[in-house]
C-alpha cells in the first residue's frame, strides 16, 4: 500500500511538472507563428516610416524584464517599462512574457529599430534622415519607431500609443550629445 502510495504521489509530482514545461513552453509563440507575423509588420513599417525592408528576417530571442532592464541600462535607476531590445546586430531580444496577439506593437516598434540597423540610418524627430554612427544617442532613434507603433495602434485598436510628450522626451535626452 505504501509504495502504491508512494508511485501515485511520484506520477503526481511529475504530471504537474510535465504541466508547468508545457505551460512554460507555451508562452512563447511558436516560431512559425512568429515567421508568418514578422512579414506584415515590416511592410506595415517600410509603409509607416520610409524604411527598406531587410532581406533577411530578425533573429528573435528571449530574456527576463531584469535581463533586458540591465541591456536597456536602466536596472540601476531602479527598473524601467522595458518589454524588449534591439541589439545594433539586428536581433531582437523580446520579454519572455511576450505573447503574439496582445504584444504585436511592441514587435512592431523593435522591428523599426531592426530597420533602422539594418539600414544604417534613421529618422529624426523632425523626420530627417541620420545615419547611424558608433556614436548614436540610440534615444533619438525612438522618435520614429514611436510613430510607427503609435500608427500599428490606431489601425489595429490595440496595444500602447505613446503620446507626443513620450517620443520629445526621448528626442530631447539625446540634446548635446
Amino acid at each position: 500500500m505504501r509504495k502504491t502510495a508512494n508511485a501515485a504521489a511520484l506520477a503526481v509530482a511529475v504530471g504537474l511538472c510535465l504541466l508547468m514545461m508545457v505551460a512554460a513552453a507555451s508562452a512563447r509563440p511558436a516560431q512559425v507563428d512568429m515567421d508568418r507575423a514578422i512579414p506584415p509588420m515590416l511592410e506595415f513599417n517600410h509603409w509607416a516610416t520610409g524604411q527598406r525592408t531587410p532581406k533577411d528576417p530578425p533573429v528573435i530571442k528571449y530574456a527576463s524584464r531584469a535581463a533586458l532592464q540591465a541591456m536597456y541600462g536602466c536596472a540601476e535607476a531602479g527598473g524601467c517599462g522595458v518589454m524588449a531590445v534591439t541589439l545594433p546586430d539586428g536581433t531582437i531580444v523580446l520579454d519572455e512574457d511576450f505573447e503574439l496577439g496582445r504584444d504585436d506593437y511592441v514587435l512592431v516598434h523593435e522591428l523599426v529599430h531592426f530597420m533602422q540597423y539594418s539600414n544604417g540610418v534613421y529618422h529624426d524627430l523632425g523626420r530627417a534622415e541620420q545615419r547611424i554612427k558608433p556614436d548614436t544617442c540610440i534615444a533619438g532613434m525612438e522618435p520614429e519607431a514611436y510613430r510607427a507603433q503609435a500608427a500599428y495602434v490606431a489601425a489595429r485598436g490595440a496595444g500602447w500609443a505613446p503620446n507626443d510628450f513620450t517620443v520629445l522626451t526621448y528626442a530631447l535626452s539625446c540634446w548635446g550629445n
